[in-house]
């Protein structure tokens, strides 16, 4: 299975009623569909992967380097969106486990895992179980990263932060 199936999948039409009219015999069909409505300079997806607390959904799901939203956009959203890092979850279970990370810097991959530091290859990052992939717009600042939460303005007594309006996907599937 790859990504960009499973967003065709969350992205489809769905027919989801059909209503009859007795008055006058005519039917309608109600349908519907979940786009991405905005363009976010980050796009975030967390791929399910627990059934229940000991029930864990494993297996590969292909991604591409870079992915591309207009088909499941509801605007133009004529861009690519470069993929740059990966959480990965290693154990059996929900609450236990090891989690750990791959980030793209200076034209190379890195594994994080917690205080060791190491150059892997492309290949090593493709063929990882993905827990949640990261992508960012191609015409961003490179050396920029995501900003989840913003500060009230200052002219505010309220000192809450907020979050800003970045895309995040839930994915439920199965993995044959």
């Amino acid at each position: 299975m790859s990504l960009t199936d499973v967003v065709s999948f969350y992205t489809r039409t769905e027919e989801i009623l059909v209503v009859s009219f007795n008055y006058c015999g005519s039917k309608v069909v109600v349908k519907k569909r979940g786009l991405v409505n905005e363009g976010s300079s980050f796009f975030i997806l967390q791929l399910k992967r627990f059934l229940s607390p000991k029930d864990k959904i494993r297996g590969c799901i292909t991604f591409p380097l870079s992915f591309h939203m207009e088909p499941h956009s509801s605007a133009a959203w004529n861009v690519d969106n470069d993929f740059y890092g990966m959480i990965v979850h290693d154990g059996r279970y929900n609450p236990s486990g090891h989690y750990y990370d791959f980030i793209y810097e200076s034209s190379s991959w890195y594994k994080l895992d917690d205080e060791d530091f190491s150059l892997v290859s492309e290949q090593e990052v493709l063929k990882q179980e993905a827990y949640v992939l990261f992508y960012k717009r191609h015409a961003i600042n490179t050396n920029a990263t995501p900003n989840y939460f913003y500060p009230m303005p200052e002219e505010s007594n309220d000192k809450e932060c907020h979050t800003s309006h970045g895309i995040i996907l839930h994915f439920s599937f199965f993995f044959s």
